[in-house]
């Protein structure tokens, strides 16, 4: 970034706020969203995984946040698999940490 141009490094790097008239969005009611959520009890969290001992922590935590997601925006939990993962970290110690 040390070559950027005064112009490139606002234009990519500084908030620029919407105009009134752009901003579209709704102001709900302060109790409408709750303070917290169980996504166990809603169904969005599969059960433990054992990782064995591979160190492979970071896959484990993509897949359970990607399950998630997906159970809350299409409404079917499935179990994705780490291994892939772990498998195409070739070049980043993907069983001793990742990187």
């Amino acid at each position: 970034m040390s070559d950027w141009s005064e112009w490139e490094y606002k234009s990519l790097l500084t908030h620029k706020p919407m105009p009134e008239a752009d901003k579209n969005y709704v102001t709900l009611p302060e109790n409408a969203v709750p303070n917290s959520v169980d996504w166990k009890a809603a169904g969005a969290v599969n059960a433990i995984k054992d990782q064995g001992q591979c160190g492979s922590c970071w896959a484990f935590s993509a897949a359970g946040a990607m399950e998630g997601a997906w159970k809350i925006q299409h409404g079917s939990l499935f179990s994705f698999a780490e291994q892939q993962l772990v498998s195409c970290a070739t070049q980043c110690y993907g069983c001793n940490g990742g990187w």
